[in-house]
């Protein structure tokens, strides 16, 4: 059920600032989801190469992800581990954002 609303967010180098920091602006869209928890063999899986999954969100339309590297739920930012295109949906599986980045 695509129940959750969820941000996609693509953020991008767009310069920098006089002091040579890097300038990022941030496109954000908003779609329905389907959240789900990570299968154990996934988690499992993830942890022999040092990840940790957080869930699994499902779009309807594969269509509606375009690459973003970050995701806004209820308020807690995740970034996008792997996907996986299921015939005309998207699986997308998440971790929780370190706070330092």
């Amino acid at each position: 059920m695509y129940d959750t609303r969820i941000k996609l967010i693509r953020r991008t180098e767009s310069g920098r600032d006089k002091y040579g920091n890097i300038i990022h602006t941030e496109e954000e869209k908003e779609r329905w989801a389907e959240v789900k928890s990570v299968s154990r063999a996934e988690h499992y899986q993830a942890a022999t190469t040092g990840m940790q999954p957080t869930m699994v969100i499902v779009l309807s339309d594969r269509r509606d992800y375009e690459g973003q590297s970050h995701v806004v739920i209820n308020g807690v930012e995740y970034v996008v581990v792997r996907t996986y295109v299921k015939g005309e949906t998207i699986e997308i599986t998440l971790t929780e954002r370190e706070k330092n980045e």
